[in-house]
Formats: structure tokens, sequence, C-alpha cells
């Protein structure tokens, strides 16, 4: 096993997108809180790095039907949508299955990308925006709201884009500094 070329934000979540990053049935669910996603994308923002991904490269027909696949989640409902769709890879391309590091990429995902929904203190379990309102992540979202926030954020990560807005670009870095 040798350690590939680092990739881009951007190029993980065009791979979970267009379904060559997919998940083994090996794969626990998503679980990781509102607390830990927020602390993701706050070490993004630092610089620090968020370790290294295992992945496993599925080229062979036998592989690709003999195991169950699942999608990425692009919705989270905390209690109401949680699983993770399985995903016919008979006839499908090749593609990698994530075996180190499905929480953050989720994370990632679901907070560039997708929504984020749990409880209200003080609310009921039921499936509606009053108990569950739905938070979309994006700094593009965000941007209109919190300027000086993405302004900053924007000159830590990197000079090369516009300050008005964050895009998806970071690079993954290994466990060195």
């Amino acid at each position: 096993m040798s350690f590939q070329a680092p990739i881009t934000i951007s190029e993980a979540l065009s791979s979970i997108r267009e379904r060559r990053l997919l998940l083994p049935a090996i794969q626990r669910e998503f679980v990781w809180e509102a607390w830990q996603v927020e602390w993701l994308f706050d070490s993004l923002l630092q610089g620090y790095p968020i370790g290294s991904f295992l992945f496993w490269e599925v080229r062979d027909n036998q592989s690709k039907n003999d195991f169950q696949y699942y999608e990425f989640l692009r919705t989270y409902r905390e209690r109401f949508l949680i699983h993770n769709e399985p995903f016919a890879t008979a006839g499908h391309y090749d593609f990698d299955a994530v075996l180190d590091g499905q929480q953050r990429l989720t994370a990632l995902y679901i907070g560039l990308l997708g929504t984020y929904a749990y409880r209200m203190p003080r609310t009921w379990w039921e499936n509606n925006e009053h108990a569950l309102p739905t938070r979309r992540r994006c700094a593009r979202h965000a941007g209109a709201r919190w300027p000086h926030i993405i302004r900053q954020a924007s000159q830590r990560c990197s000079r090369r884009y516009p300050c008005r807005e964050i895009r998806p670009t970071f690079t993954f870095r290994g466990l060195t500094p």
C-alpha cells in the first residue's frame, strides 16, 4: 500500500456526487453530532491536518457483485434520515470504497453541499421543521449573514480565492503539518 497524492475537498465531494466513492457494508452509519462537524470545519479553517483516508480500489466485477455498497448521506435528519441508501454496483464503473474516513467525508459533504437537521432543545421528537430545523452549513449561505467571518476564514485558508466566498478546495493533508 502506498500513499497517494493529496486530493482537494472539491475532488472528494465530486467523487462522492459521481459515486466514485462509495461505502462498503462494513462501515457504520454516520454518527457524528453537530459539534463534531463544526470542529472538523474549524480545524480546516485553522489549517490543521484532518488525517489521512484509506480507500479500497474496487476494479474487478467479482468485488462489485459479491459485496454490498452504500451511497454517502446527502441529507441528515437526526433519528429520521440516518440510513445510507444501498447502491447497486453491477455494471457500475470502477470506484473506491472508503475504509477509513467515512465520518469526516460525510461531514464535509453534508456541511458543504447537503443538509443537517438535529433536534432543538426542549422540543418533541417530531419530523418537522419546528423540532428539527434544517441547517445548511455551506459558506455561500453564511456569507450574507456573517461576511467578516467568511472573509477571515477565506484569508486563512488560501490567498488564491476571493475573500467573499469559501470554496470547498482545501487540500487534504496527511498526519504531518
